[in-house]
């Protein structure tokens, strides 16, 4: 559980961050930014729960 929550922290504090930066530089749509980080929200979330069960 400790990976999952950790990961959710990184996505909120890199991830979707960076991902809205860039699209809103580049003048992109707002569904954009959320696709994106919520893919990669479920990357991190499935790496944090494999890493978790390693212990």
């Amino acid at each position: 559980m400790s990976g999952i929550i950790s990961r959710i922290l990184v996505w909120l504090g890199f991830v979707v961050t960076t991902n809205a930066v860039n699209n809103a530089f580049q003048k992109r749509k707002t569904m954009l930014t959320v696709i994106d980080s919520g893919h990669w929200l479920v990357v991190l979330i499935v790496s944090g729960a494999v890493i978790g069960l390693f212990g």
